[in-house]
């Protein structure tokens, strides 16, 4: 049976898609929730609850003051039937988990300013650090995904690190 990762937009789908499932070895499937009104949301909810499928939500705290508020937003979104433990906080946004595994070796992204820990890097930040050098967004991430070490990633950003936990990737 799938996992299911219900995930904000297509950079969170894309991570999970390109570096999670293959690590994990799982089978997955993406809900894409971000412009999705809340009683669809809800009701994705309940039909995974009634399928007894494993799922887990992503968000990203963004400048939520702590991971309680970006859980108890995430309830309030998808109702209070939401397990805490299968909300998966993103320290600050998805974008600091693709810079925390990018290795610095894509030609492509030449001068990319690179830091020893992303906690704390937020998406405008890392549209910061890309238009310094020049690139778009989307093919920034699409290339540090090309050039990616999740061990590396995983040192480098606590919250990436704490999902691979939970999922059981060594």
């Amino acid at each position: 049976m799938p996992v299911w990762f219900l995930v904000e937009g297509d950079a969170d789908a894309e991570f999970i898609e390109r570096i999670i499932a293959p690590a994990a070895a799982l089978q997955i499937r993406i809900y894409r929730y971000a412009r999705k009104p809340k009683q669809t949301r809800q009701a994705v909810i309940h039909s995974l609850h009634s399928m007894e499928t494993r799922y887990y939500i992503l968000v990203d705290q963004n400048h939520r003051p702590c991971i309680t508020a970006c859980r108890d937003h995430i309830r309030e979104q998808f109702g209070q039937v939401v397990d805490t433990s299968c909300i998966i906080v993103v320290a600050r946004s998805i974008e600091a988990w693709y810079l925390a595994g990018y290795t610095g070796t894509s030609p492509l992204l030449r001068g990319l300013a690179i830091s020893t820990h992303t906690n704390s890097i937020d998406k405008q930040q890392f549209e910061q650090k890309i238009q310094a050098i020049r690139k778009s967004p989307t093919l920034a991430r699409s290339e540090m995904l090309n050039h990616y070490d999740l061990t590396y990633g995983r040192q480098r950003n606590r919250s990436l690190d704490y999902f691979c936990h939970k999922l059981g990737i060594p």
